[in-house]
């Protein structure tokens, strides 16, 4: 159980869902057998979301590894005993990826985009063991990869994509990027805040985080300014669809989105203080899941 609590599970399945859920809302019911241009027809789909899975889940493994004594030093219970399990465990799980994407590519006529598998763990690894460790960029990479969850759906349906109705594709474009939008920001809440959590061990370890460089107040502040975009793009997504779904869909959205995005950004703009940031990480984590099943209910409603 302690090799599978490691990979944060709770985060995997968020991660699966998503793509799932996104393919079947936007995908499945334009897809036309006679068309070949479209490649993730079910049940590849399946095999797409387990190698994104796989990548998050490689992802996490050489955080902890880099991480091992910023945990120790943050009085973090380390989750396997010894540093290197998390290194085998990583390697072991990188080359099974790899070899499902690489048969996936090869599969589609596409062998060349097997590369992006490598590319996406090679950018992980550098991000565990050298941009997170620099001001914002570490924050802004992670959310960056939480987006492309759903991005490289539109890639690698891009050419099936074109052959739609131009307000469909509109429709889906539209969709994606208010969703891509709503997970980088909830993401860079999210990130800082775990900083202002991680902030002793960081300095300890000489990492030039956030709240490292700057202080809490001021990185709480930053994190609250995110939060304000936040709220613009809820009310944004909320508008656009305001005339043309249930009204208990809007009402979902105010109270389970805007509410509470308000709420930890007022948090945040006041202050928080080291003990509080959990608090407010799980807050994000819980506005991230209401956001995608808000996504489900917008467009099962239409």
């Amino acid at each position: 159980m302690k090799y599978l609590y490691c990979l944060r599970p709770i985060n995997l399945v968020i991660v699966a869902c998503t793509q799932i859920l996104m393919y079947y809302l936007f995908f499945e019911d334009v897809h036309y057998d006679a068309n070949p241009s479209w490649v993730l027809k079910a049940p590849k789909i399946y095999l797409f979301t387990l190698v994104t899975v796989l990548i998050t889940a490689s992802g996490y493994l050489i955080n902890d590894y880099v991480d091992f004594d910023s945990d120790l030093a943050n009085s973090k219970s380390s989750r396997l005993e010894n540093k290197f399990n998390y290194l085998r465990y990583y390697f072991i799980l990188v080359v099974i990826g790899f070899l499902i994407s690489l048969w996936f590519a090869m599969d589609i006529g596409k062998p060349f985009l097997a590369s992006i598998y490598l590319v996406a763990v090679g950018l992980l690894f550098m991000y565990s063991t050298t941009f997170k460790k620099h001001l914002l960029f570490g924050n802004v990479i992670v959310s960056l990869f939480s987006t492309l969850v759903l991005l490289i759906l539109l890639y690698a349906e891009k050419e099936g994509i074109a052959t739609l109705p131009t307000l469909i594709r509109q429709h889906l474009y539209f969709q994606t990027l208010i969703f891509c939008a709503f997970v980088f920001l909830i993401s860079m809440v999210r990130e800082i805040v775990k900083d202002i959590e991680d902030v002793e061990g960081d300095r300890k370890l000489g990492d030039k985080t956030l709240p490292v460089s700057y202080g809490i107040k001021k990185s709480s502040a930053v994190a609250s300014g995110f939060g304000l975009v936040l709220i613009v793009t809820f009310l944004l997504w909320i508008i656009k669809y305001i005339s043309l779904v249930e009204n208990y869909v809007i009402g979902y959205g105010v109270v389970f989105l805007i509410v509470p995005t308000i709420f930890i950004t007022y948090r945040l703009f006041k202050g928080i203080s080291i003990s509080e940031s959990a608090a407010i990480s799980r807050a994000c984590k819980f506005i991230m899941i209401a956001g995608l099943f808000f996504m489900f209910l917008t467009q099962s409603d239409l």
